[in-house]
This record gives structure tokens, sequence and C-alpha cells, in this order.
């Protein structure tokens, strides 16, 4: 759900970017209009998530830097889209509770998040995993309306009840 959530506010901003891009460069437009397509279909070379995320971010930033690769919020980024597919398009064979499957110890590796001592489907059960999704997500929102000026979801509140729209 967190990863949807993320795809999608990207995707949107993606729009915004293309529109606005579009009307202000004296570039060829069909150029442009091509690799926005590209891109926010994800076909190549954007086609694997860590590209796409890279450009997005890139493309929205005023200095034209993007996100650090290196930075958490980037490699928790991975570790949740990899989480997210492990769990999506699991296919299981009969092994034991206490054998994970590669992919997704693989992705914990990458997370900060501490496991109990017991099976996968446990600690992945866990609401500290929703906790970091979330806080992942948000960090990486977070991050992207830093860079590109836009306003944060998280900080702008409803006059109704004083909540911010995304908590």
């Amino acid at each position: 759900m967190f990863v949807a959530a993320f795809e999608a506010f990207l995707q949107e901003q993606l729009e915004l970017l293309r529109v606005s891009e579009i009307a202000s460069k004296g570039l060829d437009k069909e150029f442009l209009i091509e690799q926005f397509d590209a891109l926010k279909a994800q076909k190549p070379p954007f086609n694997e998530f860590k590209e796409w995320v890279k450009e997005i971010y890139k493309r929205s930033d005023g200095c034209g830097v993007g996100i650090d690769p290196n930075s958490d919020e980037y490699q928790n980024l991975l570790a949740l889209k990899e989480l997210r597919n492990s769990v999506i398009h699991y296919n299981p064979s009969f092994i034991e509770n206490i054998y994970w499957p590669s992919r997704l110890e693989q992705a914990l590796h990458c997370t900060k998040l501490q496991v109990l001592n017991a099976g996968w489907v446990t600690n992945f059960s866990r609401v500290e995993v929703a906790d970091w999704a979330h806080d992942t997500v948000k960090s990486a929102v977070q991050l992207f309306c830093s860079k590109s000026g836009t306003d944060d979801p998280f900080t702008i509140f409803l006059e109704s009840d004083g909540m911010p729209p995304w908590e």
C-alpha cells in the first residue's frame, strides 16, 4: 500500500513537471513528450524502479542533483519496493517457516529493522514493519518536496479537523 501511494505521488508530480517543462522550454516538444512518456510508463532506460526514482527526483530538483543513491531515503525505498515485490509475487515452495525466501531476506538486510527470532511470516507481520514502510515513504515524499519546492502533503493541515491529509 505504501509503495503504491508513493508511486502514485511520483506519477502525479511527473505529470505536473511534464506540463510545466513542455510549456516553458523552447526545446523540441516532441522529444520532451517522448522522454516523459517513457518515464511515466517506466520504459527503458527507466524500467527499473531505482532508475525511475532517481530520474524523477533529478528532473524535479531545481539544482538538477536529485536523490543521493547512498542516502537512507533511497536505500529504504529500494528495500521497501523489494519487500513489496517479494510479498506480492510470492511463489511459495514447500519450505519450513524458519527458512526465509531469499528476496525477503535480502530486502530486510537493506533496512535497519530488528527482527525477532522467528520465521519470516511472523517478522513481516509486525507493526514495526508497517511503521518503517510509513516512515520510509513519508521521508521520501518530504525529501522530494524539499528538492522540488512543491507543497509537503504531510505538513498541510485541513481546516476541518486540523490533521494533515496524508497521516
